[in-house]
């Protein structure tokens, strides 16, 4: 997972297998998750309305293509 989603995944509440500091660490998936995603939802999409507001301006590249190279997306 990209560092960006792995960020906003911990501050959503999503519980890791590992107490160690590794940004590879695998969510444990075997627990109930709704308000954890409902959270991360919220989180990209607040996310993505910082990134536009704070781009100055500028036209390119064009607003869809930022928030994909923002978040690592291949295009």
């Amino acid at each position: 997972m990209n560092e960006r989603f792995n960020r906003l995944a911990d501050e959503a509440g999503f519980v890791r297998f590992s107490t160690e500091e590794d940004e590879n660490r695998p969510i444990d998936w075997s627990s109930d998750y709704s308000v954890e995603l409902e959270r991360f939802g919220q989180l990209i999409v607040k996310q993505c309305a910082h990134l536009l507001e704070t781009r100055d301006g500028r036209r390119e590249p064009a607003p869809h293509i930022y928030l994909l190279k923002a978040f690592g997306v291949k295009i």
